[in-house]
C-alpha cells in the first residue's frame, strides 16, 4: 500500500513539474519597436514623422589610460595576448567612440 502511494505521488510530482515547465517555456514575448513601452506603459506606434540624430561626440583633454585586464586565472589567455586592456574609453582624433545618446525630453516640431 505504501509503495503504491509513493508511486502515485511521484507520478503526480513529475506531471506537475512537466506542466509547469511547459507553461514557462511556451510564453513568447514581442520584440522590436512595438514592444517598447517606455515609462508610460503605452506601446510605441510610429507616426512617420520621427527624426534622426547624427554627429560626433568630442572628447576634450587627455583620455584615461586603458585598464589592464588580469589574466591570472587563465595562463593560456595571458600567453596569447599579454597586453589585454579594456576599451572603456576609446578616443580617436578627439572623438569618443561607442557613445549612447539618450534624449529625455524634447519639443516636437
Amino acid at each position: 500500500m505504501f509503495m503504491k502511494q509513493t508511486r502515485v505521488l511521484l507520478i503526480l510530482t513529475i506531471a506537475l513539474s512537466l506542466l509547469a515547465l511547459a507553461s514557462a517555456c511556451g510564453k513568447k514575448t514581442e520584440e522590436g519597436p512595438a514592444a517598447n513601452t517606455g515609462t508610460t506603459g503605452k506601446k510605441f506606434a510610429p507616426k512617420g514623422n520621427e527624426g534622426t540624430i547624427s554627429g560626433a561626440v568630442a572628447f576634450i583633454g587627455t583620455p584615461p589610460a586603458p585598464k589592464k585586464i588580469a589574466t591570472d586565472a587563465d595562463p593560456a589567455c595571458g600567453a596569447k595576448n599579454p597586453n589585454l586592456s579594456t576599451e572603456d574609453n576609446v578616443v580617436t582624433n578627439g572623438k569618443l567612440a561607442n557613445v549612447l545618446v539618450y534624449i529625455k525630453e524634447g519639443n516636437a516640431c
